[in-house]
């Protein structure tokens, strides 16, 4: 007969995890079908040989199968582990259907047996031996497999990388004992078996335990690579923590939006599992002991652009009508459920997503993560750690983008992950003044290759804030990212560059993730790590960091040569940071004569465009205002030079972004002892939209309904039509996309929502509001559902 493809394996499997989402019904009978014909996550190493026959096996200590004689204390285990809240360990469901709860423990920890025998255990007569094995090589590397023999008297000794065990107590035919998970395992699906020895017997029996147990990452535990403890808030806020924030927006007015992580929830601890074995084999399961081979790889499997056929797929086009829109996220577990369902990635992420959905499947194997928003966030393409513009000359003297040569962008914003661990490999490396434990940063969101793939880290962020280049893994591309100079170039008629400026503030502004503790909205206030990723600007240590960058560089461009003259008009354009949309925007370009000689301007341009946030103009321009005289400037005198932004200008022309680029041009004449100076400035912002009010009770009844009433007014001038309402969060079934009525010109929008969870715990709902003229709107709230 045929071997099973590894295709109709996972098919199979697929079809395993679609019904955890049907009910315990369904689940019943693809559970036993998954164990009719296919191996678990990890297979199990069976050796059939034959059963001895019953007369050898009298005396010899049988543990007890019906009912099962081994019980793993799954409710008092998954408390002590902190993993009481995976739904897998849940013995009802919402609705109050019974469940078949599942362990889920962490490892450098002890959990605890209960073994029931035919008879009473004696302790000089029988032994106890314990197996563990995870994958189909379990018992070729000790961070796959581990064998022991029950500890019967004395205190317990554990050593932190071997399984271990003791017996806790007797009471009659059962025996409580003690198992130690070492530190180093492999995280994922193991499987046991119990085998009793009995002296003066030459057989034994071995029992294996029919349903398997999950081993995760342990950051309470000190010999875990992945602990973290009470550092920065620790593991309260970046492992348990199922809701949170991701920010948008702009370095001048970051804006928070809700994501519910839910890594808890149904399927998603399997789901987390299965994504990051597709890039494991037999040969190297060893390295899911790994936090770092295990952060690199999540980065790679979120997104879809190798053959491992990961969860997002990623567009920036603006066209999403073949799926659904990036803004219309406010959560990992849907992406999730649809990518299981589907087994095909799912259509359309952005990277604020792919951050989202990094942070799930981080917090839900116990590794700690976070999502971090990088503003001015720099894409170098080229391998130089500088971001290099390049300008030519119009008709008038000014300079204006080469778009013909500009491949290095900046990003309005760009969202990634830090995740926590220690880093023993550069230590191996540099040696025991390695100082590189702690924050990793990851990107999921596909940009450029990485030893060959779409991943990105994990990096250390001491490393880039040194501007230490060469350290694994792409150092270069984060730090050119969040510290890069950006070099401005005339392209000069014959082909050649010459450098005519260098701006080395703009890149990486206000680097910011959740504060620890309650989400923004609800008070706890954005925390901006800009410190950690790199020196303040302008200070000497910067500027060491900067330069060690621009030497260590794969492809490095001589942007740092010569001294070059200091420019004398200081200029700086401004304008408002927190702009509604449907207000108008004034904008202004101040200069300053900063010498003793009179200077002379000739002309002022404003350009505003609409911009994707990936660092993308349109070719279209929003607003073009050219202020055509020239104008003499005294010495240190300001002078200010304006134009106003109206609603009806950009309404029509921007997407549901609301993202623009702000652009100001000048340029200041040469003198017979100055050269010509010129001016380019840019800003990009993006248009804040009403934020959904949300009235609901601070607390609820289990199983008891409840009212949530979802308000906002509409800032617009125009109706809104093809209206859409809906709501998701742990713990309650989402709604999506329910028709409204539509919303009057400045009208209000009121909607009431009735629920109910069968669930206790604490609860964070975001609801959101659609429509044809005003998209993605949401708004949160919370409840606590009491018993």
């Amino acid at each position: 007969m045929p071997e099973e493809s590894e295709t109709d394996s996972l098919d199979d499997f697929l079809e395993f995890i679609r019904c955890l989402f049907y009910g315990p019904k369904e689940k019943s009978k693809k559970v036993e079908k998954r164990k009719e014909k296919l191996p678990k996550l990890n297979p199990k190493n069976k050796d059939d040989k034959p059963r001895a026959n019953d007369d050898d096996l009298l005396g010899v200590l049988k543990v007890q199968e019906k009912p099962p004689g081994i019980d793993l204390k799954i409710q008092e285990n998954t408390e002590l582990h902190h993993t009481d809240k995976y739904y897998c360990t849940k013995d009802e469901d919402e609705v109050g259907n019974a469940l078949e709860p599942e362990l889920v423990v962490r490892r450098g920890q002890t959990f605890k047996i209960a073994v029931t025998f035919d008879r009473p255990y004696n302790v000089e007569k029988d032994d106890l031996i314990f197996e563990f094995k995870t994958g189909t090589l379990g018992d070729a590397r000790k961070e796959t497999h581990g064998r022991f023999k029950l500890q019967e008297t004395g205190k317990p000794k554990y050593r932190h990388d071997k399984w271990g065990g003791y017996l806790v107590k007797q009471d009659g035919n059962t025996i409580i004992t003690e198992v130690y998970i070492p530190a180093t395992c492999a995280i994922g699906e193991w499987s046991f078996c119990v085998t009793t020895k009995t002296k003066g017997q030459k057989k034994s029996i071995a029992y294996e335990h029919p349903e398997d147990f999950y081993i995760l990452f342990n950051p309470w535990c000190k010999d875990d690579a992945t602990y973290i403890g009470d550092v920065e808030g620790g593991t309260e806020e970046y492992v348990l923590n199922d809701t949170g924030l991701v920010y948008r927006g702009s370095a001048w007015f970051p804006r928070p939006k809700e994501w519910n992580f839910g890594q808890f929830e149904e399927g998603i601890l399997e789901a987390a599992l299965l994504v990051i074995m597709k890039c494991f084999n037999a040969k190297t399961q060893f390295r899911l002991s790994d936090p770092v081979t295990v952060a690199r790889v999540i980065a790679q499997v979120v997104n879809c652009c190798d053959e491992d056929n990961g969860i997002l797929w990623g567009n920036w086009s603006g066209n999403y009508e073949d799926g659904t829109s990036p803004l219309d996220w406010y959560g990992s577990p849907r992406i999730i459920r649809k990518y299981m369902e589907t087994g095909k990635p799912v259509k359309y992420g952005q990277c604020w997503v792919f951050s989202g959905v990094t942070t799930t499947i981080c917090r839900a194997i116990g590794l700690p993560a976070r999502s971090v928003t990088n503003f001015g966030s720099a894409h170098d393409t080229d391998w130089s750690c500088t971001i290099d513009k390049y300008f030519v000359r119009d008709e008038a003297g000014i300079l204006i983008p080469d778009k013909d040569s500009n491949n290095d962008s900046i990003w309005n914003y760009h969202v990634w992950n830090d995740v926590y661990m220690t880093r023993p490999d550069i230590k191996a490396i540099k040696g025991d003044t390695c100082d590189y434990d702690g924050w990793q940063a990851i990107d999921a969101t596909p940009q450029e290759r990485s030893k060959g793939v779409f991943t990105c880290g994990p990096c250390p962020l001491n490393a880039i804030k040194n501007g230490e280049v060469t350290i694994d893994y792409d150092c270069d591309f984060i730090f050119s990212e969040v510290n890069a100079d950006e070099i401005h170039w005339e392209v000069l008629p014959d082909g050649s560059c010459i450098k005519i400026d260098m701006k080395a503030e703009k890149v990486g502004k206000s680097i910011s993730t959740k504060a620890v503790g309650d989400s923004g909205i609800f008070g706890s206030p954005r925390e901006d790590v800009t410190g950690i990723y790199k020196f303040a600007e302008g200070t000497e240590d910067s500027r060491k960091a900067v330069l060690r960058a621009a030497c260590g560089a794969k492809r490095p461009k001589d942007a740092y040569g010569g001294g070059g003259e200091k420019d004398d008009v200081e200029f700086k354009l401004m304008h408002e940071a927190n702009v509604n949309l449907g207000e108008d925007m004034d904008i202004k370009l101040t200069a300053v004569n900063k010498s003793e000689y009179k200077r002379e301007l000739s002309g002022v341009v404003f350009r505003v465009f609409p911009k994707n946030y990936n660092g993308h103009c349109s070719m279209q321009a929003i607003k073009i205002h050219e202020i055509k005289e020239d104008t003499e400037l005294v010495p240190n005198k300001e002078y200010e030079f304006k134009c106003t932004l109206k609603s009806t200008e950009y309404l029509p022309k921007i997407d549901s972004g609301r993202n623009m680029n702000i652009q100001a041009f000048a340029l200041v004449k040469k003198t017979r002892s100055r050269n010509m100076q010129n001016c380019v400035k840019e800003h990009d912002i993006e248009l804040g939209a009403p934020t959904l009010n949300i009235e609901m009770p601070a607390t609820a009844k289990r199983g008891e309904e409840f009212v949530a009433t979802v308000t906002f007014t509409n800032p617009l001038l125009d109706e809104l039509t093809c209206c859409t309402a809906g709501y998701e969060g742990n713990g309650f079934k989402a709604v999506t996309g329910q028709p409204q009525s539509n919303v009057p010109a400045a009208g209000k929008f009121e909607k009431k929502f009735t629920l109910k969870t069968k669930q206790k715990g604490d609860f964070t709902l975001t609801f959101k509001f659609n429509s044809k003229e005003l998209h993605f709107l949401s708004g949160s709230g919370k409840v606590k559902v009491e018993a």
